[in-house]
């Protein structure tokens, strides 16, 4: 039956007739295994396939349905229903999240609150997941962590190296002190293992980075703000030297 002009299409309906583009989608966006006119079971299904492609918080999915046009109480409904049933479990994903993350990526319990937090989950939940992350935890990754960088970076010396791995480790959650602490300690043990490598704290190593610095202008990873360099090419950055002295 023909749609009178101006009348609403139903949730899944594309323009009226369920019509897929040329990709496999309906011309509104929607699947098109999407049943039309059916709030309840379009939301069913939308949060079956997007859990069976991998687990999400209820957060995640309550904007997916939101972006398909869900009304909310249909959502709240599906989404309360599925938490039921155990197919949604904020606590279990932030558990296996941690996990993850640690593993793969070596975060610290600071970054990890602030990532679960950015995917909706609650405060409460969000606490349980990162209270058995004790401080000795923490230092050993975060150990491991600079024990895979510590080579690279000190081939720019002490001071470069305890910066960059500082700063490595803040930006991956870990307290400013305890960063501090491991790096000093990695640094030390590297100094004693390799009494050759450059310590900025030998006036003659920090020469060589000196001179160093003005034979190849400077490091390429730290470019100066300055305008173009009017005695170059047009659009060529003046680098500037830097000396660990001045780190």
């Amino acid at each position: 039956m023909p749609r009178s002009p101006g009348s609403a299409s139903p949730v899944g309906a594309g323009d009226g007739d369920g019509r897929r583009s040329s990709r496999g989608r309906r011309a509104d966006g929607g699947h098109p295994e999407d049943a039309p006119g059916d709030p309840e079971t379009v939301a069913k299904q939308i949060c079956l396939r997007q859990l069976t492609a991998a687990a999400k918080p209820r957060a995640a999915l309550a904007d997916v349905l939101r972006r398909r046009g869900i009304p909310d109480d249909v959502a709240d409904s599906v989404l309360d229903r599925f938490t039921e049933v155990g197919l949604i479990d904020d606590e279990a994903y932030a558990a296996a999240y941690v996990s993850t993350k640690q593993r793969d990526r070596s975060l610290g319990a600071g970054a990890l609150r602030v990532e679960l937090r950015r995917k909706g989950l609650d405060d409460e939940i969000v606490a349980a997941a990162v209270a058995d992350i004790d401080d000795a935890d923490e230092r050993v990754r975060a150990a491991d962590l600079v024990a895979r960088r510590i080579d690279a970076a000190m081939q720019r010396g002490s001071v470069a190296a305890r910066r960059r791995l500082v700063g490595l480790l803040a930006r991956r959650g870990y307290p400013s002190g305890l960063a501090y602490a491991v790096v000093s300690d990695a640094v030390a043990a590297y100094l004693t293992e390799f009494p050759d490598s450059k310590d900025s704290t030998n006036a003659a190593s920090e020469d060589a980075q000196e001179a160093d610095g003005a034979a190849t202008g400077g490091y390429e990873d730290e470019p100066s703000a300055a305008p173009d360099d009017a005695d170059g090419p047009p659009g060529r950055r003046r680098w500037p030297r830097r000396s660990l002295r001045s780190s």
